[in-house]
């Protein structure tokens, strides 16, 4: 007596073997990044100019925060010239869109007179709206501001709030 599989029990069989072949190498297939992500990557990776031109890519697409990383890459010299007034032009354009980073790092040059004229208002400003939007890193040098009174009138119960 021959035993015979069924042609259903074949079926169920050979779909089992494709669910665990795609499950399998679900891991394997890549998602699709943006150019804004394919641009923080490739910074991360040490590929500064190609970084740089995926970033312009993402930035004229409307992805904030390659505005961002653009001003990073200017400000820190990372694969061309270190230009500031550069930095800050590109921080601007996310600052505008309320990017925290951008205006965490706005707020710096503007504090330090770091490629641009110092000016302790502006900074304060700048934190004070990255405060609102959760930065820890706002908050705290929004604290120094009211503590010291510079940029801000000074305010002990600001700082401390």
């Amino acid at each position: 007596m021959k035993k015979t599989k069924s042609k259903s029990s074949t079926i169920a069989t050979f779909s089992l073997l494709i669910t665990l072949i795609i499950a399998m190498s679900s891991p394997l297939i890549a998602k699709k990044l943006s150019p804004g992500e394919q641009a923080y990557q490739a910074f991360e990776e040490g590929r500064y100019l190609t970084a740089l031109k995926l970033a312009k890519q993402a930035a004229a697409n409307g992805e904030v925060q390659a505005n961002t990383l653009i001003g990073r890459i200017y400000a820190g010299g990372h694969g061309v010239s270190k230009n500031l007034q550069e930095a800050a032009k590109w921080y601007e354009k996310a600052a505008n869109k309320n990017d925290v980073h951008a205006l965490v790092a706005l707020g710096h040059q503007y504090a330090k007179g770091i490629g641009l004229t110092r000016n302790s208002k502006k900074a304060a400003d700048l934190f004070q709206k990255a405060a609102k939007l959760g930065e820890p890193q706002a908050q705290y040098n929004l604290a120094l501001i009211y503590t010291s009174g510079e940029g801000k009138k000074k305010d002990l119960y600001q700082a401390f709030k």
